[in-house]
């Protein structure tokens, strides 16, 4: 326990043969709870700078339960990105998690903010060097989004995120003041700046971002 988490875990843990090195670990157990805020600081060190000041500026607040939890292998290879040198894995939920998905340190200078993602809800695996978040719904800019998916499938190469989810029913003019006050409004040229509409609307939101160029 400590104030990030509650944990329930067993294992062992042994010196490398040459006596050198973090060991040889083999963990498995499950994560309580935890502050989704503050998973960045758990992120290990092989992952580039970037992707983890990603997460770290992208998540502001929110809880994180249920994670089962397996590392097993020598340290040294961490996050074992070579099945067979070992296994890293966690997978749980994710609940009321508040996500700048475009931190504004990497937006141009008097660029209008991205929407936030809040009362994000979903399941979330990190296995290796990949994460992935599936069954998500949340609140977009004050429009509801469900069956949301996230993921990054290579952190420590040329990451690129990708998002994609689906609003459904949604009143149309939500969709436009979404539009109008977001950088989406600029890369239209300002063709829907001055615009009004009426009636529902479905569609599917997809964003891919690079995070470690």
């Amino acid at each position: 326990f400590n104030a990030d988490a509650a944990v329930d875990m067993n294992g062992s843990w042994r010196q490398n043969k040459d006596g050198r090195g973090p060991g040889v670990l083999d963990l498995q157990g499950q994560i309580l709870r935890a502050n989704a805020a503050r998973v960045a600081r758990y992120l290990p060190q092989v992952l580039p700078e970037k992707v983890r000041h990603y997460v770290r500026d992208a998540v502001s607040q929110g809880e994180v339960s249920q994670m089962a939890v397996r590392i097993k292998g020598d340290l040294n290879d961490l996050p074992f990105a070579q099945p067979q040198n070992g296994e890293f894995r966690f997978a749980g939920k994710v609940r009321n998690v508040q996500m700048a998905y475009v931190p504004v340190r990497l937006q141009a200078p008097g660029e209008a903010p991205w929407p936030l993602l809040s009362g994000l809800n979903g399941d979330l695996v990190f296995d290796r060097l990949s994460m992935k978040l599936s069954n998500a719904n949340a609140k977009w800019g004050g429009m509801a989004v469900i069956n949301g998916q996230a993921g990054i499938a290579d952190m420590a190469h040329n990451a690129l995120l990708e998002v994609a989810a689906e609003s459904r029913n949604t009143p149309a003019n939500e969709w436009l003041s979404l539009v109008q006050k977001s950088p989406l409004d600029a890369m239209l040229g300002g063709s829907l700046h001055d615009s009004t509409a009426t009636g529902n609307v479905s569609g599917r939101i997809k964003l891919s971002l690079p995070l470690a160029n």
